[in-house]
């Protein structure tokens, strides 16, 4: 195994002290050291609630594409008008005497699939692909926005003082981090409310399995 991560990049600030430190590494093996062009920290990126620096690492590799298809959203179905168009075409498509050969089986299993899809296809509504993974994330807002660019340009100044811990950027950073965590914080907690006030009978399962479940980063 290989270092990627150049000697002397320190990889956390500790919250209490403001000391820097180069705890984390990057090992890779000896062939993929060949494919990486750089890495590095982003101290500027530093998440909220988190010491530790972000490690950036670019890669020349050769990447496949694949194409996401839309799905069958069962969760958004509304199953009284498919059971009544299945079985309406059930009794038309295999109203038909018991099969007698494999062949015969097969092909009246064939058409029981067909028409379950053709069911499907009339009935079932379909899911949308995301063009990013970010429109997903309903509990951003454009404060949230403003408040990241902030910080961030914060943390660049932060960093570029590291050698003079009395300098003022560092409590000005300090300070936009904090508002910046209790912002995103406030901003789940009022999306979570708004989810739970508006709570339906596809959505209470949902609901159910988010308040069951263990806790997460």
């Amino acid at each position: 195994m290989q270092m990627a991560l150049p000697k002397g990049i320190p990889t956390l600030k500790a919250m209490s002290t403001g000391n820097l430190t180069c705890t984390d590494n990057v090992f890779v093996s000896t062939e993929l050291l060949e494919s990486i062009i750089t890495c590095t920290t982003v101290p500027e990126d530093q998440p909220a609630k988190s010491d530790h620096y972000l490690v950036d690492t670019t890669l020349e590799v050769t990447t496949k594409f694949t194409v996401d298809t839309p799905r069958y959203n069962c969760k958004q179905a509304d199953w009284g008008p498919f059971n009544e168009g299945l079985a309406t075409r059930l009794r038309d498509s295999i109203d038909r005497p018991e099969p007698t050969s494999e062949e015969e089986f097969l092909q009246q299993l064939r058409a029981v699939v067909d028409t379950i899809t053709e069911t499907a296809e009339e009935i079932v509504p379909k899911t949308k692909p995301s063009p990013c993974v970010f429109i997903t994330k309903r509990c951003w807002t454009r404060q949230l926005t403003q408040l990241r660019t902030d910080t961030r340009r914060a943390g660049r100044k932060s960093y570029s003082n590291r050698t003079d811990p009395t300098h003022e950027a560092h409590d000005a950073y300090k300070i936009l981090r904090n508002r910046y965590a209790l912002a995103i914080k406030h901003s789940k907690q009022e999306h979570w409310d708004d989810f739970l006030e508006g709570i339906n009978q596809q959505t209470l399962w949902m609901a159910h399995k988010y308040a069951s479940s263990d806790a997460s980063d």
